[in-house]
């Protein structure tokens, strides 16, 4: 299951920093988008014996998270990043259970064992490219990325080359929830071994909604163009998808334990 891992004893070096674990990084606005996408896009980026999780009929899901970060080891940076949420272990047998019970409850031991892989992570600056590289493996690029805050309402756009390439906004005002622990697991594969992670969202305003939760749009262009072709995507008609769920969150943070081997 994926319960809170204990820091890791020793520092890693990153981006040329020492870094001693659990890490905390800083936000002024968090926000994610649980979009549903073909199956057959996502199991095939995903090495074994990872899974991607149901999102609806069309058998698989893909989270679009955007932050603002305000304090890193790295400096400020805003960051879009691309997930796959994933089972490890027995998981969910109805689509969607699993992000819904996560969303509800904060918890990933509830349907097995869910998790986030990331895919792409697109910064805008090139010191937080580096960063996501070295200390999670993740392709990351810099580009221009925009971030917009209004109430509850979040909205990001991801330009290359002066093109748009992703655009992705929440709905309107949900359901706030009291502040707490939100549970953050990331899993990946780096050079044929498995690592993991854990973090622990805190914000001062959490926000859920299920219905109408937003929208995203997904170009082929950029470092992400190939990507964009298997969703179905062209430079000039994009995937346009509707979220079935969607998290907001404003001026927290999240304390991460540090990679280790996924086994451990």
């Amino acid at each position: 299951m994926s319960r809170p891992l204990v820091p890791l004893a020793r520092p890693l070096v990153v981006s040329g920093l020492e870094l001693h674990f659990p890490v905390q990084l800083s936000f002024r606005s968090f926000a994610a988008l649980f979009v549903p996408v073909p199956r057959h896009v996502v199991a095939p980026l995903l090495p074994a014996p990872l899974r991607p999780v149901p999102g609806g009929r069309r058998g698989g899901s893909l989270v679009v998270n955007w932050v603002a970060w305000e304090r890193t080891p790295v400096g400020p940076f805003d960051e879009v990043t691309l997930w796959a949420p994933i089972y490890v272990g027995r998981g969910s047998p109805l689509p969607g259970l699993a992000v819904l019970l996560h969303g509800r409850a904060g918890r990933t031991d509830v349907v097995g064992d869910l998790a986030y892989t990331p895919l792409w992570s697109l910064v805008d600056r090139e010191e937080a490219a580096v960063f996501r590289r070295e200390l999670w493996h993740v392709p990351a690029r810099a580009t221009s990325v925009r971030i917009r805050s209004d109430g509850d309402r979040h909205l990001a756009q991801v330009q290359h080359g002066g093109d748009t390439i992703l655009r992705a906004q929440t709905g309107a005002a949900g359901m706030r929830l009291r502040t707490g622990r939100i549970a953050l697991p990331v899993r990946g594969r780096h050079e044929g071994v498995g690592w993991s992670d854990h973090g622990d969202l805190h914000a001062d305003a959490v926000v859920r909604r299920w219905r109408r939760a937003g929208a995203a749009e997904v170009y082929a262009g950029g470092p992400i163009v190939e990507f964009a072709v298997m969703l179905g995507a062209s430079d000039t008609e994009p995937l346009r998808a509707r979220a079935f769920a969607s998290l907001v969150a404003t001026d927290g943070a999240v304390r991460f334990a540090g990679p280790r081997p996924a086994d451990s």
